[in-house]
């Protein structure tokens, strides 16, 4: 950390920050509005107040592109335009208490979180409710027992939403299709921060301060980082590494390294008052937000700084700024800075290999202070202090000592000496490898005589002449390409996995593997198959070969429905098959899908019903994604009782609440809008019959037959 600018101070409690697209922050407070400043000379450039944003204010959000700004009461949803000061709609939420609020990426939707635990689905241009997403506790026998629910955390990348809330599930799912929707869980506790890392991976922060990671696609955990932290805020991931930063209920705020899943720094920067949130302003600059107001500026060391100190050739200043940024060894830069280290360390050697100790010193000179080297170095000289002793018991062919000298100090090993030794030993292994498959034993045992005595030798030796079957099986297994036998042989013969032609079979395999699912991606199943029966047998990838195998037999399944046009087969095959998703035809057909959503979702918003039976045709009843098309279709029902309410048409609005009720029993929204039509009319809707219905009934009802 280089530098902190004090940027601005509010004027009252900072709820939100987020960086625009064009390089600004946008923060909105409790009391006085939200603004949006420059992130170069911190000025402020608009300023939005409304009514409406005030102390009873319970949710806040900005788009991703920070013109928008969305936030709730317990009677609306207000969506306003910073820039032109100007409120765009307001969705009224019949007092249901948001809780929580974000934009979708498109800036599209608007996803909320209520009181009730509910996660709903808005397009906001229209006002309107489209989706009930999901609802908290995951799995709930009787909700009329839950004192105090709560949706905690939104986080939304592409198509896909992943929520928590009351009982610590996370529920990710496509906003889209609303098929396979997938349930992670880890602990009860409750979660404040997710994020995806990649498309298949995501992060959860929960209030005991576990970081969880979770493979979505197998659907379990990956790994946990258990921090000293409590109550984490959020998880703001940094730029081009595997870094994320943390703040939770503290005046600091934490680094952690999830690719080893480590505490990096638990403390990295502190500040005079509790952290409350941060925002990513670039690569070199992260916004930091406090309890008390003030909106700093953070500037990090970034890889800029490390390679002008390399250019430079102050090697020492540059291992002085990793140790003080060490998210600075995820680059290319460091790399680069310990191959030069490594160049002078060499160098130092020789000088040391000639007896010019006061040169090695004067090479090393600059990095004697910096506490990662200090030891390597120390060591070196102790080691070269025995380079004579080492001389002489290689020039007197003692080798089992001048092993053992070098096993003791193992700087030895990078000399001449140390070398010449080595390529002695393979040659002579090589030797001993080749008289044992001539069958003549007591050859190899000869010429390997004198390294027995050698503890680094010993297993290789004791593999070569008493288990030398397993060897030449071995060998002759992987010449042929038979990665069956030859990954046999080494788990049996655990020293088997000691050699280099181990490593090179590994290579070998892996390369395979990554083959096939490149076939499997394109479609080619033919190539898939012939691939996966060169190493079908291999034991350690049975579980892998049998999910190819799976693929393979489905991916055709799914070709076969296209090429038949039979769209509403290769739905059903997708959703059942899950990892077809992620091929090439899979993410055809879901773009395909989410085309013929949006057109449906178009004519919903005017209530034209037919119309989106007949867009949809025979997927009207594709059961795997019931649940987005019947969400099409209720708010088509919602839109057409509302337009007949606002035209004072309430005959019709009554024959169409009765025939809602019928299709789709009554659901809070129905109860909405009869409520409204009460008010109106003055005149009480008569139920008379059992209204308790399953929530996909109307796929058995008569407008859809």
């Amino acid at each position: 950390m280089s530098e902190i600018i004090e940027c601005i101070k509010a004027r009252s409690f900072i709820t939100s920050l987020k960086t625009t697209s064009t390089d600004e922050l946008a923060f909105c407070t409790k009391l006085h509005g939200a603004k949006i400043f420059s992130t170069k000379n911190c000025n402020v450039k608009y300023h939005f107040t409304s009514q409406h944003l005030n102390q009873d204010t319970t949710a806040f959000t900005f788009n991703l592109q920070g013109n928008l700004i969305a936030f709730a009461n317990i009677k609306a949803i207000y969506i306003a335009d910073i820039e032109k000061k100007e409120i765009l709609k307001i969705i009224p939420t019949d007092d249901q208490h948001i809780q929580i609020l974000t934009f979708d990426e498109t800036s599209n939707y608007l996803i909320a979180g209520n009181e009730n635990g509910r996660v709903t689905q808005y397009n906001w241009a229209n006002s309107s409710a489209i989706s009930r997403l999901c609802s908290f506790p995951h799995e709930c026998s009787d909700r009329k027992y839950i004192r105090k629910n709560y949706v905690s955390a939104l986080c939304v990348k592409n198509n896909r939403l992943a929520c928590s809330g009351l009982g610590g599930a996370i529920i990710v799912l496509d906003m889209y299709s609303r098929a396979n929707k997938i349930v992670l869980q880890n602990t009860n506790s409750r979660i404040n921060a997710l994020h995806f890392i990649d498309d298949d991976t995501i992060l959860s922060a929960n209030f005991d301060g576990l970081i969880s990671i979770f493979s979505i696609k197998q659907r379990k955990l990956l790994s946990e980082i258990d921090t000293p932290l409590t109550q984490i805020r959020q998880v703001l991931p940094m730029p081009e590494s595997n870094y994320i930063m943390l703040c939770s209920n503290t005046n600091y705020v934490s680094i952690v390294d999830i690719k080893n899943s480590k505490m990096l720094q638990h403390k990295y920067m502190s500040f005079d008052d509790k952290v409350i949130r941060l925002s990513s302003i670039d690569y070199k600059h992260v916004a930091v937000a406090l309890r008390s107001g003030f909106i700093k500026k953070i500037e990090l060391s970034c890889e800029e700084d490390l390679k002008s100190l390399v250019l430079h050739n102050s090697l020492d200043k540059a291992y002085e700024l990793v140790e003080k940024e060490p998210m600075l060894k995820s680059t290319k830069t460091y790399m680069d800075l310990n191959k030069l280290y490594n160049n002078i360390y060499n160098k130092a050697i020789v000088a040391l290999i000639n007896q010019n100790t006061s040169l090695a010193n004067e090479l090393l000179k600059m990095f004697k202070n910096i506490p990662s080297k200090q030891k390597e170095i120390n060591s070196l000289f102790i080691a070269f202090k025995n380079y004579n002793n080492l001389k002489l018991l290689y020039l007197s062919k003692k080798l089992s000592l001048a092993y053992a000298l070098c096993s003791k100090y193992p700087e030895l090993e990078k000399t001449p000496i140390f070398r010449k030794m080595e390529e002695i030993w393979r040659d002579v292994f090589k030797n001993a490898q080749r008289q044992i498959l001539l069958n003549k034993t007591q050859n190899a045992r000869s010429l390997l005589q004198e390294y027995k005595t050698i503890p680094s030798k010993k297993e290789m030796i004791d593999l070569v002449l008493n288990q030398n079957k397993d060897f030449v099986e071995f060998i002759f297994a992987i010449d042929k390409k038979n990665y069956a036998k030859a990954s046999m042989l080494a788990l049996r013969n655990k020293l088997l996995m000691k050699s280099p032609s181990y490593n090179t079979l590994q290579s070998e395999i892996e390369y395979k593997t990554e083959q096939i699912k490149n076939f499997i991606y394109h479609g080619d199943v033919a190539n898939a198959r012939i691939a996966i029966s060169i190493i079908k047998d291999v034991p350690y990838l049975k579980q892998q070969i049998s999910d190819f195998d799976r693929e393979c037999k489905h991916l055709e399944a799914l070709q076969h429905y296209y090429k038949e046009n039979n769209l509403k087969k290769c739905y059903e095959t997708l959703d059942i098959y899950t990892s077809l998703y992620t091929t090439e035809l899979g993410e055809l057909l879901e773009k395909h899908w989410q085309k013929i959503v949006e057109e449906c979702e178009s004519y919903a918003l005017k209530g034209k019903i037919s119309d989106i039976k007949n867009t949809l045709g025979l997927l009207v009843t594709l059961k795997s994604r019931v649940d987005k098309i019947g969400d099409l279709f209720r708010l088509a029902f919602h839109i057409r009782v509302k337009t007949y309410l606002s035209k004072r048409s309430f005959k019709n609005a009554q024959q169409l609440i009765y025939s809602y009720i019928d299709t789709f029993g009554l659901d809070y929204e129905i109860k909405m809008l009869m409520k409204k039509y009460e008010q109106k009319t003055k005149h009480k809707l008569a139920i008379t019959h059992d209204i308790t219905t399953q929530r996909d009934s109307w796929l058995f009802s008569e407008f859809i037959q």
